[in-house]
């Protein structure tokens, strides 16, 4: 093995800490070149830096693939000999590459084992005489830093936000001697997740702060693609808890359209049409919504589900009954799902029992969505669906659990902000597939000229399919037709084009 790729390897196995050299293209490159290298293959470093270049040519699907056929399997008898610092380092490189695949449930394994070899080496570094100790000590830091913020990042789309919680006060103590900045990815969107008023008053506690934004230095050593993603879910995650919806389905549209850096990992592209879908149920777009959750497609390992979202259109929809149906059979074979997944499913189906008059069963459901959520810290932020009746499924359940309903309604968010009222009677108009989108363009207050750019028509294309919204709906101008928008339920027709808006 000549120097130059000594280098690489070396390189590309420590890609990911700080005091390593920057991410070289150069390097990725010519280990994907070797990557089939028979003799290369014998060594567990090189097959490590083979993960890494996968990871960082934007092809996490296929470094999944490598890692459960080159290297999970004999990682234990290969690395027997190793020291703990480069097992941890395997151990994060793996957990990452799960996580860029949204399967929170492997990377937090991984990540686990990580942490748990980090933690042994500060320890055995702090009892250590050597004089190089101060260097070591930071490298160990880093380490350290990395596994805790990929474990808490996993936790916390997993919608574990005490555990996520418990993860970040270690990483946070430790960010100034590893030389990671707090914003830097993964602990960026792990702090984000978990800024609710529970995980605070934690933090609180722990005397640790959280930093405000004008605080954080960029993160300036990481992958630059992973970066920008990593930046660009942040804020829409911000955008959805301001109740900014129009701005957040512009991140959606965005992500689906391949216009950023998300269609290169798939824990960010989905995160962002999962959140932009929320924002739709929000606008009154149920159908909309409905349309780009079954336009995703099933992936093996992803831990986030999309029912939720699609019991909450169907709900908007005045579908009570398939709401139950779908869930009863998701929860009868379920595909290993997240506990939030199944907090908002319990939530989902207490609302259609109300809305079939199920009284009772809808106050059992709405009791287990509670009892979960407080186990694990994740309180359903209730967005894009029918608060009204949740409330009142809520006043009768605090008839029956007095002590535990007093105890969570602080950290309930309030029922009565940004939130969408399905109406008594459910009402449909019939728009076609370009109708249904530009009525959407109305409720965001789109002009007549921004929709013509936006869809690159002509404004008389879009003047006549405004004429003909109008017409449906039995108005003449524009205020008369979004209050006929907000009020009524439509569905689309004409065009049988499934693609997401």
């Amino acid at each position: 093995m000549n120097k130059d790729i000594d280098g690489s390897i070396e390189r590309m196995f420590y890609a990911d800490i700080p005091d390593a050299s920057p991410l070289r293209m150069s390097d990725v490159n010519l280990i994907l070149g070797l990557r089939t290298h028979e003799d290369l293959l014998t060594s567990l470093r090189f097959r490590v830096a083979v993960l890494q270049s996968l990871i960082h040519a934007g092809k996490p699907e296929e470094a999944v693939e490598f890692v459960e056929r080159m290297l999970v399997k004999t990682l234990l008898t290969d690395s027997i000999h190793m020291h703990r610092s480069d097992i941890a380092v395997i151990n994060c490189n793996i957990a990452q590459a799960y996580l860029l695949m949204g399967d929170t449930r492997h990377s937090t394994d991984y990540a686990s084992i990580a942490v748990q070899y980090a933690r042994e080496l500060r320890t055995e570094i702090e009892q250590s005489e050597d004089s190089r100790s101060g260097i070591i000590h930071r490298y160990s830091a880093e380490i350290y830093f990395w596994a805790q913020s990929l474990y808490a990042c996993s936790k916390a789309l997993a919608g574990e936000l005490n555990e996520a919680s418990a993860a970040i006060i270690p990483a946070l103590e430790t960010s100034n001697v590893a030389g990671f900045s707090p914003q830097s990815w993964p602990l960026s969107i792990a702090l984000q997740r978990v800024s609710t008023h529970m995980q605070r008053i934690q933090a609180t506690k722990m005397s640790i702060s959280f930093p405000q934004q004008s605080e954080i230095p960029e993160d300036l050593f990481h992958d630059s693609k992973i970066v920008l993603s990593a930046r660009r879910l942040v804020r829409a995650i911000k955008l959805l808890r301001q109740y900014r919806f129009q701005e957040l389905t512009s991140v959606m549209d965005s992500a689906i359209g391949g216009t950023c850096s998300f269609s290169c990992y798939p824990v960010f592209y989905e995160m962002a049409i999962y959140l932009g879908s929320f924002a739709l149920l929000q606008l009154n777009a149920p159908a909309a919504a409905l349309s780009t959750v079954l336009n995703v497609k099933d992936r093996k390992g992803r831990t986030l589900s999309f029912e939720p979202l699609k019991y909450s259109a169907y709900i908007a929809l005045g579908n009570a009954d398939k709401v139950l149906t779908a869930a009863k059979e998701f929860l009868e074979h379920p595909q290993n799902p997240s506990v939030a997944t199944l907090i908002l499913i319990y939530e989902r189906r207490s609302i259609a029992f109300e809305m079939l008059g199920m009284h009772s069963q809808a106050c059992i459901a709405l009791s287990r969505s509670l009892h979960l959520s407080v186990d694990v810290g994740f309180i359903s932020p209730s967005i894009g669906i029918p608060n009204k009746i949740l409330s009142e499924i809520r006043t009768r359940l605090s008839k029956q659990e007095p002590e535990f309903i007093e105890r969570v309604s602080g950290f309930l968010p309030n029922r009565g902000t940004g939130t969408v009222e399905t109406q008594p009677s459910i009402q449909v108009v019939s728009f076609t597939k370009r109708e249904k989108v530009v009525a959407d363009y109305l409720i965001q207050g789109f002009t007549i000229k921004k929709m013509a750019d936006t869809l690159f028509v002509s404004t008389n294309t879009i003047k006549t399919q405004v004429r003909s919204i109008y017409k449906k709906l039995g108005v003449s101008n524009r205020s008369d037709a979004l209050e006929k928008i907000k009020e009524f339920r439509f569905s689309q027709s004409g065009e049988n084009d499934s693609k997401a808006l």
